[in-house]
Order: C-alpha cells, then sequence, then structure tokens
C-alpha cells in the first residue's frame, strides 16, 4: 500500500467525524432558532392577544361612549319633539279660538245687518260670504224680506234686486246649500202670486232663469223636482218657459233627467203653452225625441214622450 492509500484510508474517518460534527451542530443551531422562533412566536402571540384585548375594550368602552351618546341625542330629539308638538297644539288652540272668534263676529254682523233697513245690505252681505253659517243667516233674511209682494214692486227683469246675484254667488260657493237656495225660488214664486199677471209671469221667469243657473252648476235634479212641485202653482206658460230653457242649454241626457223631464211636460197646459211659442219645433221637439231615445229609459216614459212629440207636431191646438 503506499503512502497516498493509507493517508487517504486515515483521512476518510476524520472526514466522517467532521461530518457528523458539522451535521450535530446545524441541528443545534436550527432547533436553537426554533426555539427562538417559538418563543418569539408566543411572545408575538401574547403581545398580539393582549393588543386584541386592549382593541376590545377600546372598542367596548368606545361602543358604550357611542350608546350614551345616541342615548343623549334620542333623548335630546324626543325632548325637541315633545316641544314642538307643544307649540303645535298651542297654535292649533290659538288659531281654532281666532277663528271661534272670527265666526261669532261675522254671525253678529248678519244679524245685524238682516234687521236693519239699509240700502246696501246685500252688498255688505257678501264680505261674510265665505263662513257657511252666515249664508244660512243671509238665507232666512231673504225669505223673510220675500214675505210680502212689496218686494218685487216696479219690478224689471233688466235691474232686478240685488238679492238674487248675492244668492248665486252663494249657490256657486256653497253647495250643501243649494236646497235652501231653491226654498228662496220657492218663496219668491209664491210672493209674487198677488202681483198684476203680466209683472207675475215676468217675476216667475226671472226665477225660472236663476234655477236654470242653478241646473247648470251641478243642481239638476232636485231642480227638476222642485219645477214638478210647481203644478197648480204657477202659471203653465211660466212652466214651458223653463222647458224651453233647459233644451237649449242642455243635449245630453240622464235616465233619471228624462223621467223628470217628462212628468214636467204632463203638466195640464205645458204642452199647449210649448206649442203657442216660437221656436218650440226647433228648440223643444227635438230634445224631446231626443231624450224618448235615451238610453234605460222606461218604455213608460218613452212611450209618453212620443204622445207628447206627436201633439207638439199637430197642428190643432
Amino acid at each position: 500500500m503506499t503512502l497516498e492509500e493509507e493517508t487517504t484510508k486515515t483521512e476518510e474517518p476524520n472526514l466522517k467525524l467532521k461530518k457528523k460534527k458539522k451535521k450535530k451542530k446545524s441541528k443545534a443551531k436550527s432547533e436553537k432558532l426554533e426555539k427562538e422562533s417559538s418563543s418569539t412566536t408566543k411572545v408575538e402571540q401574547q403581545d398580539g392577544k393582549k393588543t386584541t384585548e386592549a382593541n376590545n375594550s377600546d372598542v367596548e368602552a368606545n361602543l358604550q361612549d357611542s350608546n350614551v351618546t345616541l342615548e343623549e341625542q334620542e333623548q335630546e330629539e324626543q325632548e325637541e319633539g315633545n316641544l314642538r308638538e307643544g307649540q303645535c297644539e298651542d297654535e292649533k288652540s290659538d288659531t281654532l279660538q281666532k277663528r271661534i272668534t272670527e265666526t261669532m263676529d261675522t254671525i253678529r254682523d248678519v244679524v245685524v245687518l238682516s234687521k236693519s233697513s239699509r240700502r246696501d245690505i246685500w252688498n255688505a252681505f257678501s264680505k261674510h260670504i265665505k263662513l257657511p253659517v252666515a249664508c244660512y243667516g243671509m238665507i232666512l233674511c231673504m225669505k223673510q224680506r220675500l214675505s210680502t209682494s212689496v218686494f218685487f214692486l216696479n219690478f224689471s227683469k233688466s235691474s232686478p234686486p240685488p238679492m238674487f246675484g248675492l244668492l248665486e254667488k252663494i249657490s256657486v260657493r256653497h253647495t250643501d246649500l243649494w236646497p235652501n237656495v231653491l226654498s228662496v225660488y220657492g218663496r219668491s214664486i209664491r210672493s209674487s202670486s198677488s202681483l198684476q199677471s203680466v209683472v207675475k209671469i215676468s217675476v216667475c221667469e226671472f226665477i225660472m232663469d236663476r234655477i236654470i243657473h242653478l241646473m247648470m252648476i251641478g243642481c239638476v235634479i232636485p231642480t227638476l223636482s222642485f219645477v214638478v212641485s210647481l203644478e197648480n202653482k204657477v202659471d203653465a206658460s211660466v212652466i214651458a218657459y223653463f222647458v224651453q230653457r233647459v233644451c237649449v242649454h242642455l243635449n245630453s241626457f240622464s235616465a233619471e233627467f228624462v223621467g223628470h223631464m217628462c212628468a214636467i211636460l204632463s203638466i195640464d197646459g205645458v204642452v199647449q203653452s210649448l206649442r203657442l211659442s216660437s221656436g218650440c219645433r226647433h228648440t223643444v221637439l227635438p230634445s224631446i225625441v231626443s231624450m224618448s231615445a235615451t238610453n234605460h229609459v222606461s218604455q213608460s216614459v218613452s212611450s209618453q214622450l212620443n204622445t207628447i212629440a206627436h201633439r207638439l207636431r199637430s197642428s190643432k191646438v
């Protein structure tokens, strides 16, 4: 064996020992590092836990503070709301009291005016037309003034009593008072009964024009019923005048309307008065034919209207 071979054999165990030592050192070093890393991680975990706990406690404290703040805010808002409600109630109470006072003052003024003999009484009344109860008082005053025929003394259609202008304003503004307005027209017709025939018919025709105005603003069926009730109370020519005016203003009819018009046309003397009036064939007759053909009209009403139309076409009076 040569010297090199012996040297090599000798060195081999030494190298193995060195490698083992290196392995042990590296293993020990890695274990040390792992321990250090583990301890560092534990410390970090502990620190993180402490930090988390601290953060949680801060969050809880903030939540508590915010809850307190919200409660305080809600309490303040509730107090403000209660204050506003109290103010609103006070304002409503003041407004109500003011309206009551104004209403009482208005009623007092109307009562005083109704007892006065002022010529401009109706103009004075018109200042209080907004209040329904005041208008009702005015209507009572009108009925009282109409209790005698003196009211229509020197009556002229071209310059009628201003009372009727006020009555029309009331009927436009207060639909609930339509029955009361009609009652004034009825009283007007009754109060004209003792007048001379020509003046009486002129007054009644004027009233019929006012009644047609009431129809035009929506009071249709009550007005027709009112005219039906005038049978034997006014001259048939007055009712014929009403029929002519209605046929001029209206061209569409409901079954209920047609039924009432049929009753009006059936009043004794009305058809004869219509035949004597000029323009009847051009206004009334076409309307009656149209009424008889209206949908949902009963057969008896349609038959009556056809008979009336035939009478109007006839040349015999």
